[in-house]
């Protein structure tokens, strides 16, 4: 009779737990024993709560040589009790057999890996005692590391950036949000941060086929580890994130030139340009200007298209927040003119970029914030006027930089404003056709209805008005 037959069928704990040392000694296949432990416990778990204690037994012995082996064995059997709803038997079971050290969990979590088993991965990490946390992130992330160096190599290992994912998502759970019932260290989620962040980014370019907001178990860990980040000290996120930066060194070596790299690795470079737009407020300025900043301005000036729109996000994140990096403004208003329309930037993205850059310079409480912003107004407007002149597609490019003008009137500093009301209403009134009139005076008023602060809103609403009825006068103009 084969030992897994005697594992199965035996009613005897003391067999069981004899022929399966004897199994796990003779074994040199770490996840074979897993699988074995699955079957196995699938085969007893109807006969009752006690079935299951020679398996046990057996992984959790000192006396066994092959650590990883043993824990293998109890892996699967706690595994497939978690798998038939016996939560607390699964729990118990983990209990049991995980007392080997952080080698041998290091032995599993690489047999897993290879086997590309996303639910052990995930199992393991939820399992491991609250000590043994970071090791087996680091265990994950070498796992990833791997994968991404395949890939570059031209060996795509699919399975193994899955179960990456599905460890990291279990790791972000548990050290994330369920630390208040396992006490996980609070030094220990900070350093397990970095690497489920760089994890995610390595195995990027597998999650990048599932769309551009990556597979569900991607997007859940993402959020995970953004929301830790969102509330945790400015201090912590910001050693969290150079930590994490720090494991791709491309992220600063691409902006200077000095490197190029491999297609997988530019999505790595992708999943840091996103990860940074959601926690760019919490970080230093000198992080911002050595780190973020440069990598920004390099793909904010260079499609493919998902990098370029990230890029772009993450300027605005930086322009947009409590204490903007106003140095950034001066630089993006002309960036943004020179790749209007035909490089990159859309009419849209101008009406909403353009602003936030005038707007983080009106922030600016000396005299040369509002110089810097009149001549970002005065650049706008130049550009506006070069497509004067006839024809269909001047026409459209100057509706479309008008409506950019337009979203001004709730950015520039106070003092500019009668200059802009003045310049814009000549512009609108000027235009040929009426019913381009119209919809420009309809977009003016929803900006200063809708985003226009009460400092300026009384002049605005009077010169709007004024402007609304200038324009339905001319309509003789037809």
């Amino acid at each position: 009779m084969s030992a897994e037959r005697i594992l199965g069928a035996s009613p005897a704990a003391n067999i069981v737990a004899e022929v399966a040392r004897d199994v796990i000694e003779r074994s040199s296949d770490t996840y074979a024993l897993y699988r074995l432990g699955r079957r196995v416990a699938a085969a007893r778990a109807a006969q009752g709560p006690r079935a299951l204690d020679g398996l046990l037994q057996a992984a959790a012995d000192p006396r066994v040589a092959n650590g990883a082996g043993a824990l293998a064995l109890g892996a699967g059997v706690a595994v497939e009790l978690g798998e038939r709803g016996h939560a607390q038997r699964m729990q118990a079971a983990w209990a049991r057999v995980m007392g080997g050290g952080d080698h041998v969990r290091a032995q599993l979590v690489g047999a897993a890996g290879e086997a590309g088993d996303g639910q052990l991965l995930g199992a393991l990490a939820a399992a491991v005692p609250a000590a043994a946390v970071g090791a087996v992130a680091g265990e994950v992330h070498a796992l990833a590391v791997a994968a991404l160096l395949q890939c570059e190599r031209g060996h795509e290992d699919a399975a193994r950036a899955r179960a990456v994912v599905c460890a990291v998502e279990a790791l972000a759970q548990r050290v994330f949000v369920d630390d208040a019932y396992v006490a996980v260290a609070d030094a220990t989620r900070w350093a397990a941060w970095p690497q489920c962040a760089d994890a995610l980014a390595c195995v990027h370019w597998h999650t990048l086929r599932a769309g551009r907001a990556g597979s569900d178990a991607f997007r859940r860990a993402t959020t995970l580890l953004v929301a830790f980040a969102q509330r945790g000290a400015a201090a912590r996120v910001d050693a969290a994130v150079r930590a994490a930066c720090a494991l791709q060194p491309c992220l600063r070596f691409v902006p200077q030139g000095h490197m190029r790299v491999a297609p997988a690795r530019e999505r790595a470079v992708l999943f840091y340009l996103d990860l940074l737009e959601h926690v760019a407020e919490l970080l230093p300025v000198n992080t911002l200007q050595l780190l973020v900043v440069p990598l920004a301005a390099h793909y904010a000036q260079r499609a493919p298209s998902e990098w370029f729109e990230s890029a772009h996000a993450l300027v605005l994140a930086l322009l947009e927040q409590r204490e903007p990096l106003r140095e950034l403004a001066p630089w993006y208003a002309d960036l943004l003119l020179e790749l209007y329309p035909d490089r990159g930037i859309s009419a849209d993205l101008l009406r909403i970029a353009y602003p936030a850059a005038v707007r983080a310079l009106a922030a600016e409480p000396s005299r040369v914030g509002c110089a810097l912003a009149a001549d970002c107004v005065q650049r706008l407007f130049a550009r506006l006027d070069a497509f004067a002149g006839s024809g269909a597609v001047r026409a459209v490019r100057r509706r479309e930089v008008l409506g950019a003008v337009a979203e001004l009137l709730a950015a520039v500093p106070l003092e500019l404003l009668p200059r802009l009301m003045r310049d814009l209403e000549l512009r609108v009134v000027s235009e040929r056709e009426w019913n381009t009139r119209r919809v420009l005076a309809d977009e003016i008023q929803d900006v200063v209805l809708e985003r226009a602060d009460l400092s300026r809103k009384p002049a605005l609403s009077a010169w709007v008005w004024q402007l609304r009825a200038t324009v339905n006068n001319s309509i003789s103009k037809i």
